[in-house]
């Protein structure tokens, strides 16, 4: 308590003063209970994830890719060019169950599928997804993902403060794409890859 307050306290009879002092614990309990009470759920750990699905619509136009081609994803994260004495690019296998292949999105977040490096977000990268086929001497397809723009904001209400994606863009194969959840409610927007 703030020494003024207390160098009043001591001129004010004892049991008034235990009064003052219990009806001060009391408001803030109270207080402090309102937000206590409160969950915050805010679901923000994928807001800024950036979501791709091979398309399967193999039909019509031949875009689309069967299960067995989009299986096994490789990711590359290209170095950054401060790291680029230090470290060389980073590269994961993502080998999925050929049943669920299709329909799983490949994700790019912060921490996934690579550890985070000295503090940079995913931004901070380019990177390359490449269907590596049967042969893989030469890949079935390679998409490059550049020129990450993420914004966000700190929204609260008061009790929760939770983070909210504003801007979400980035260039597939060097085509701008807007990525942001239209509604505001940081719904996953997958990229579409169609065979080329």
């Amino acid at each position: 308590m703030p020494r003024f307050f207390l160098c009043h306290l001591k001129i004010l009879p004892a049991v008034p003063r235990l009064f003052v002092v219990l009806s001060l614990l009391l408001s803030a309990g109270v207080l402090a209970g309102c937000c206590g009470a409160v969950s915050c759920d805010c679901q923000d750990e994928r807001d800024d994830a950036l979501f791709f699905r091979y398309s399967t619509d193999t039909t019509g136009t031949g875009t689309g890719f069967r299960a067995a081609e989009v299986d096994t994803v490789v990711v590359v994260r290209y170095v950054h060019p401060d790291d680029a004495t230090t470290a060389g690019n980073d590269t994961v296998r993502l080998v999925r169950p050929r049943a669920t292949a299709a329909a799983t999105p490949v994700i790019i977040d912060n921490a996934t599928p690579f550890a985070v490096r000295s503090g940079r977000k995913l931004s901070a990268y380019r990177y390359a997804l490449l269907l590596p086929g049967r042969q893989r001497l030469r890949p079935v397809q390679r998409d490059t993902i550049s020129g990450i723009e993420l914004q966000g904001k700190l929204d609260s209400d008061g009790c929760c403060t939770c983070y909210q994606n504003t801007t979400k863009s980035l260039l597939v194969n060097r085509q701008r794409v807007d990525a942001h959840d239209p509604t505001s409610q940081d719904e996953p927007v997958e990229v579409e890859l169609r065979r080329r």
